[in-house]
């Protein structure tokens, strides 16, 4: 993966230096467009896809070939895709952003007004962006050429986006639950583009160039918490294409059943330890309900003792484990409520893993 991160780079560095060359005049008018048209796209949407990469840094200077504009609406599909790209990746920049953040003032009350006008704007061109790539798809119905419908893959980014950007600055995973029509979207969406890539004999390509579902049905389900729903994630994302641009499936739906199996495993002891102090409940309205706040993990991430080991996970943590210098673990927090003080404050916990990972 390195390797292949590190000619992504260097192309990056070969299109910067050709929109030089096309400045002073010395490329023609033709590999222009074809960089503008379709090189620098291409390595937009590689880039937003090597955002899944911890610590991945995006080449912002691709920015600047977008026109990013969108009150005159979409000229094309291509227009939209593009423009939903560099949503995507600065969504993704944002919430490392946001993390950081709220990381270092410690609660939401003390988050700047700084960071939340940059969420707001996020939502609002997420929403502007929906509203003309809609716009274009009606447009083109009343023509008497071949109508544009509304693309799968464009409609699923767009959910994935708007609920990340939600998530951002908040200290609760519940946030999450109002999104439940966003989460079913991606499923639905996700099972189309699926079976429209599916080989004659059913089989998913090995590999695809472009981001795929791969993303968003991660992200489902790891944060949406209706059983059915996730479960229905989960299952298509094992479908999906094993490799999608910088993206591999397999390895990140085994961590995201792992995750769904430990919240649920912290759910339901918390629920028998409520019913044996009460037997006079209120029932459960919702399903995502039966995952509370205090059962749902947060920040996760797998590593070796002193080898991309989390900040938050001390020697202290890992001690009582007593296992060899090359043991995979699995680092995590949650939730826990201060009566006292009215708070919510994140506790560290870690597990080894198996070698199946």
């Amino acid at each position: 993966m390195e390797q292949a991160l590190e000619l992504y780079r260097q192309g990056i560095t070969l299109i910067l230096d050709l929109r030089v060359q096309i400045g002073h005049g010395a490329v023609s008018i033709s590999k222009g467009v074809l960089l503008e048209r379709s090189i620098v796209p291409l390595f937009l949407r590689l880039g937003t896809s090597s955002l899944t990469i911890s610590g991945t840094q995006f080449p912002i200077e691709l920015f600047a070939f977008i026109e990013t504009d969108m009150s005159a609406g979409f000229a094309s599909v291509d227009s939209a895709r593009s423009i939903m790209s560099v949503l995507a990746a600065e969504v993704i920049l944002f919430e490392r952003e946001a993390n950081l953040h709220l990381r270092e003032v410690g609660a939401e009350a003390a988050v700047s007004p700084e960071m939340v006008a940059k969420k707001e704007a996020l939502r609002v061109r997420l929403i502007e962006w929906h509203r003309a790539y809609t716009n274009l798809c009606q447009r083109n119905r009343s023509r008497p050429t071949l109508p544009i419908y509304p693309e799968p893959i464009l409609l699923t980014y767009h959910a994935t986006a708007l609920i990340c950007v939600t998530g951002c600055l908040k200290q609760q995973e519940t946030v999450f639950d109002a999104h439940f029509a966003d989460f079913a979207t991606i499923v639905a969406q996700s099972r189309l583009i699926l079976d429209a890539s599916a080989c004659p004999n059913g089989v998913q390509p090995p590999f695809t160039f472009e981001m795929s579902v791969g993303v968003p049905l991660a992200m489902t389900v790891l944060r949406c918490r209706d059983p059915i729903l996730r479960r229905r994630a989960l299952d298509l994302l094992r479908l999906a294409p094993p490799i999608q641009g910088f993206f591999k499936c397999a390895p990140v739906a085994l961590l995201s059943e792992t995750l769904m199996k430990l919240e649920e495993c912290y759910s339901l002891t918390m629920r028998e330890n409520t019913a044996a102090l009460s037997q006079n409940g209120e029932a459960i309205t919702s399903q995502a309900a039966l995952i509370p706040e205090e059962a749902r993990i947060h920040d996760y991430g797998i590593f070796r003792p002193n080898e991309w080991q989390p900040p938050w996970i001390t020697d202290e943590d890992l001690a009582p484990f007593s296992l060899s210098s090359n043991q995979l673990y699995l680092g995590f927090s949650r939730n826990q409520y201060n009566k006292e003080s009215g708070t919510w404050r994140p506790i560290y916990q870690c597990m080894p893993l198996d070698a199946n990972f």
